[in-house]
C-alpha cells in the first residue's frame, strides 16, 4: 500500500497535476494531502525523560501542486530516549478502491501516520520546502500527557478520521490535540486584533495567485458556502496555524511557543510561464465572434463547434453539480456557477443536429437568458464568481443566440416547404 499525506487545503491536499486534469478532477487534486512515505515508527516509551519537548512543524509550499497550501505536523524529540519522530495527521491511500470518488464525495478517510524527523526532513528538502520548527512552552507532565495520546491516536483502530478539507484536516487534527481534555487546562487565547474574518475563498486565494489555472478550478467548484465568514473553525490552513502559536499565550499568561527554528529554507520556485486563462478565454471569445461573423454570412451550421464548446462548459457543470448537489463537502455547496455551467449541455450536444428545431429553439433562448442574467447580475450574486470566465459566458451568449436565429432560419424554411407541398 502506497501512502501520501498531506492535502493542499489545510494541510498538504493535492497531487502533481497537468492543467486538464485539475480542471476536470479539482478538489482531488487541490484538496488532497501529499508527502512522504512513513518508515516504521520509532518506540516511545511510557515515561519520557524531562528533557522531551514538542514541536509544531510548519511546511511551506514547493513547486509540485500537492505542496500549495503548506503543511502541519508534530515532532516529539527526546535526546535522552534516542527519540526524534514526526506524527502526521496527512496520510492516505490512493490505491483505495474508487478513491478520487470517494474524495470528492465527502466519503474519505485520512489517517495518522509516524516517521523520523530525518526522513520527513529529507522528503520536504527535496522538494524545496520550508520548515519552521516552534517548539511548544510545555511541562514534562503535558508532554507526557500528548505523547501517550498521540502513540493512542496511532493505534490501527485510532488513527483514521473522517477528512474534511476545510474542516478537518492536518491542521485541525493538530488543534484538537492540544485541547483542554488532553492538557487539562485551555492551550491559550489569541489576542484579538489577530483574529481573521476572511471567507474561505479569501484565505486560500493568495496560495493561488502564480497558479491560474488551479486558482480558476478551485473557484469554479467552491460554492456560496465558501463566501461566509471563517468564524466557526479559526485555523484550517497551516500558515494560520503558525501565526496563532506565535502570538498566543498560555493560561499563566507565558509565550506558548519556547523557541523557534527555521530548519530548512524555501528553494526559490521558478515560475512555468504558460498561456493564462484569461488570455486563452479571450482569445476563445474573439475566435468565436469572428466563426460566428463568417457563419452568419455563409449559412454555416458550424455543429461542430457547438459541440465542442457546449461539451466542455456541460462537462465543467457536470463536476460542478455533483460538488454542488451530492458531495458531502459543504463548502462545494449552493454553487452559482451552475446558472451558466448547465450539465444539460452534454445530452443536448449530443444529439444537437437532430432535436426539433422548435425543441432547439427554445433550450438555447433559456441558456442566452440565464447567461444574460448571470452578466447583468454579476454583482448581486452572493458567490464569487471568477471574473476571467466572463469571456466563457459571452461564448455562450454569441453562440446561443446563433443556435436561437439558426433554428428560427430552418423552422421558417421547413414552414415554407411544407406550405409549397400543400399548394401542390
Amino acid at each position: 500500500m502506497v501512502k501520501k499525506p498531506s492535502p493542499p487545503f489545510p494541510g498538504d491536499h493535492t497531487l502533481q497535476i497537468s492543467n486538464v486534469s485539475i480542471f476536470i478532477f479539482l478538489p482531488l487534486y487541490v484538496l488532497l494531502a501529499a508527502g512522504f512515505h512513513p518508515a516504521q515508527a520509532q518506540y516511545i516509551p511510557g515515561q519520557l525523560s524531562n528533557e522531551a519537548e514538542i514541536s509544531i512543524l510548519t511546511l511551506g509550499p514547493a513547486e509540485p501542486a500537492y505542496t500549495i497550501f503548506g503543511h502541519t505536523a508534530i515532532r516529539l524529540q527526546d535526546s535522552t530516549n534516542n527519540i526524534d519522530q514526526v506524527y502526521n495527521y496527512g496520510t492516505f491511500n490512493t490505491n483505495e478502491t474508487n478513491f478520487y470518488l470517494k474524495f470528492l464525495y465527502g466519503n474519505i478517510r485520512y489517517s495518522l501516520s509516524a516517521t523520523s524527523f530525518q526522513q520527513f526532513k529529507q522528503t520536504n528538502t527535496a522538494l524545496g520546502r520550508s520548515i519552521i520548527n516552534q517548539t511548544l512552552n510545555l511541562t514534562p507532565s503535558e508532554v507526557n500527557r500528548l505523547a501517550r495520546q498521540l502513540e493512542q491516536n496511532l493505534l490501527p483502530e485510532n488513527r483514521s478520521y473522517q477528512y474534511r478539507f476545510f474542516t478537518r484536516n492536518c491542521v485541525t487534527q493538530v488543534q484538537d490535540l492540544f485541547s483542554e481534555k488532553n492538557l487539562g487546562h485551555s492551550f491559550g487565547q489569541m489576542p484579538t486584533p489577530v483574529l481573521s474574518t476572511s471567507t474561505y475563498r479569501q484565505k486560500i486565494t493568495p496560495y493561488l495567485v502564480h497558479r491560474p489555472w488551479l486558482h480558476l478550478a478551485i473557484n469554479l467548484m467552491l460554492g456560496a458556502n465558501a463566501d461566509k465568514n471563517d468564524n466557526q473553525r479559526q485555523h484550517f490552513l497551516p500558515d494560520d496555524l503558525h501565526l496563532f502559536l506565535a502570538n498566543v499565550t498560555d493560561s499563566s499568561g507565558e509565550r506558548a511557543v519556547q523557541s523557534s527554528q527555521t530548519i530548512a529554507k524555501a528553494e526559490i520556485m521558478e515560475s512555468n510561464i504558460s498561456i493564462s486563462p484569461r488570455v486563452l478565454f479571450w482569445g476563445l471569445f474573439l475566435i468565436v465572434i469572428a466563426f460566428t461573423t463568417i457563419s452568419l454570412v455563409n449559412g454555416w451550421q458550424g455543429w461542430w463547434l457547438d459541440r465542442i464548446l457546449f461539451g466542455a462548459v456541460g462537462l465543467a457543470g457536470l463536476i460542478i453539480a455533483f460538488g454542488s448537489l451530492v458531495s458531502l463537502h459543504s463548502p462545494l455547496h449552493n454553487n452559482w456557477n451552475l446558472l451558466w455551467a448547465l450539465p444539460t449541455h452534454l445530452v443536448v450536444t449530443a444529439g444537437m443536429p437532430l432535436l426539433n428545431h422548435r425543441w432547439i429553439q427554445t433550450y438555447f433562448l433559456t441558456v442566452l437568458t440565464l447567461g444574460i442574467l448571470v452578466i447583468v447580475g454579476w454583482t448581486f450574486i452572493p458567490q464569487q464568481v471568477p471574473i476571467v470566465v466572463i469571456p466563457v459566458i459571452g461564448v455562450i451568449i454569441i453562440r446561443s443566440t446563433y443556435r436561437v436565429f439558426m433554428a428560427a432560419v430552418a423552422k421558417q424554411d421547413q414552414e415554407k416547404t411544407e406550405l409549397q407541398n400543400d399548394g401542390i
